[in-house]
């Protein structure tokens, strides 16, 4: 009979993440960024042998992907066939029999870990509604195989800092099977589209170039109309809106962390004067600029930097 953590998972054995519910992501973001989750000493790539079964009983975490063969899974009750591409996050006290088929023996990657409590380093139950299904279908498994076999290698065979590389590479295996899950689920994380990227890029990378509707469009190679739905959809707001933050956000840089004036950051970034330039950064940030640079007098005594060089933030560290 479970206990402890383990009765916790139990009791919530048909319950997984919502992927649809509003906060669905913050929560899971808040799991993934404040408890400590480390990958422990069990963990293999492994061809199953002859006659091999695996009488499930587990107290952590494990990640057990399918890259070749076919088999069956009877956990908790139900019944999963077992093919490449078929990944299960068994939690603690999940109980079950996997078996394979003699004819197509199984070729597996597994990581046991568990999360744990930053203060107190010791293991933590996280709710049942914040993990994703046990059974997790992969449309594309090549990623997570990627990741899992190298957290393999580095936990096998131990390299300097290959402990926090492996941590690292547990959380984004972590992600990857949230994102597939949601997928599974009918939900579509949005990833970025290249051709708005690339104009993102471009503003933020020359804030002083006044890049029209027109040109963004012809950079991303679509027609202004278009353009302008993908961006919003892909930001949050429009086009202007975003290039004028992108101006003031670089702006408000070089006013903290160069020794450029109120007057030399307007002219660098391309503003036909002061006085709107000051208005602007106002309405953007609901203060003066001369107010930012007041918090920094100590960069007023060094002398000014170049402008091309302040412009690409390259300024030297104590």
């Amino acid at each position: 009979m479970a206990t402890g953590i383990a009765a916790r998972y139990n009791a919530g054995m048909g319950t997984h993440v919502d992927y649809t519910a509003a906060d669905t992501w913050q929560r899971v973001a808040a799991v993934l960024e404040t408890t400590d989750i480390r990958p422990a000493a069990r963990c293999g790539n492994v061809r199953c042998e002859p006659g091999w079964d695996w009488r499930v009983d587990l107290t952590d975490h494990d990640l057990w992907l399918a890259v070749a063969g076919h088999g069956r899974f009877e956990l908790e009750g139900e019944a999963i066939p077992i093919q490449p591409g078929t990944l299960f996050w068994l939690r603690p006290g999940f109980e079950g029999m996997a078996t394979q088929d003699p004819a197509s023996p199984l070729t597996v990657i597994y990581a046991h870990f568990d999360f744990f409590d930053r203060a107190a380093a010791r293991p933590v139950a996280i709710a049942p509604e914040l993990l994703p299904a046990p059974h997790v279908p992969l449309r594309d498994p090549g990623r997570l195989e990627m990741l899992l076999a190298r957290i393999v290698r580095l936990i096998q065979m131990p390299v300097p800092l290959g402990a926090v590389e492996a941590r690292l590479l547990l959380q984004q295996a972590l992600l990857e099977v949230y994102r597939q899950d949601a997928l599974n689920h009918g939900v579509t994380t949005v990833q970025p589209d290249l051709r708005i990227a690339a104009v993102l890029t471009h503003l933020h990378r020359h804030p002083a170039h006044r890049l029209s509707l027109a040109e963004a469009a012809a950079l991303a190679s679509l027609s202004p109309d278009h353009f302008s739905r993908l961006f919003r959809a892909h930001t949050g707001t429009s086009f202007r809106q975003y290039a004028v933050h992108a101006r003031l956000t670089r702006a408000r840089h070089l006013l903290e962390e160069t020794t450029l004036t109120v007057g030399e950051v307007a002219e660098a970034l391309g503003y036909p004067d002061v006085f709107l330039f000051s208005r602007q950064f106002k309405a953007g940030f609901g203060v003066a600029p001369s107010r930012i640079r007041d918090r920094h007098p100590d960069l007023a005594t060094t002398g000014p930097l170049p402008i091309a060089t302040a412009r690409v933030g390259c300024q030297a560290r104590e």
